[in-house]
């Protein structure tokens, strides 16, 4: 039923569960399970001994598996160079700790180091060729962000969260535009996620848009994404 999560953790000491969490899907006994990106509940359930465990979000790779469709049941599959990219780079994988023929990939994209730093990781910087698909993954990562980033005692009361798709000309913009709000409209696990006006003038009017509020569906928190 934690279909945003790998696994479950007790909650670190010190940490509270969130009132906001209890606006989630509770099941009734024999009720059918909620659709995949549904959070039963307050996300938090005892287990023997009485502590409580809290969803951990799943990774980037997982995510790409539940953006299913008719056209692609198996959801969004990366190519070789890509899936070694994205393990790396977004999943927080270390280049020793991949299969062997991907370490091989990994020395060809990020060169000869075995593992990176964790304050490394808070920027990527890549230079990669045109039709790589990078703004198509990096858009999807946004949307992946979107829906897992923990928000709980980082917000205001009434506050929103915010992301951006930010890119060098409008056309780059209008693509990764696409790409995120295509996945929200086309995939039954982020259904209702975006306004379905703002679905049809993105994808059926072909027209862009400064802002649109994104609708998470694992807690129906609100965040505002910007087109710059």
């Amino acid at each position: 039923l934690y279909a945003f999560c790998d696994e479950q953790r007790p909650l670190p000491v010190g940490l509270r569960a969130s009132p906001q969490r209890g606006r989630g899907l509770r099941l009734a006994p024999g009720s059918p399970a909620p659709p995949p990106l549904a959070l039963p509940g307050d996300g938090l359930r005892p287990v023997q001994g009485g502590e409580l465990m809290a969803p951990r979000p799943i990774s980037f790779l997982r995510f790409l598996r539940l953006l299913k469709t008719p056209e692609k049941p198996e959801g969004v599959t990366p190519e070789r160079g890509q899936l070694v990219f994205v393990k790396v780079a977004y999943d927080g994988v270390d280049p020793i700790d991949l299969p062997e023929d991907e370490r091989a990939i990994a020395r060809k994209l990020f060169g000869a180091v075995d593992r990176i730093p964790a304050a490394a990781r808070r920027c990527i910087a890549s230079i990669i060729g045109g039709r790589s698909g990078k703004t198509y993954f990096a858009s999807l990562r946004l949307l992946h962000l979107c829906c897992t980033v923990v928000l709980d005692g980082l917000l205001a009361p009434g506050q929103r969260a915010h992301a951006a798709i930010i890119a060098p000309d409008v056309e780059t913009a209008k693509e990764a535009l696409t790409y995120f709000i295509g996945a929200c409209a086309t995939a039954p696990a982020l259904a209702g996620s975006v306004d379905k006006e703002v679905c049809d003038k993105v994808l059926e009017e072909g027209k862009t848009v400064e802002s649109f509020v994104f609708r998470r569906p694992i807690d129906g928190r609100f965040i505002e994404v910007a087109v710059r």
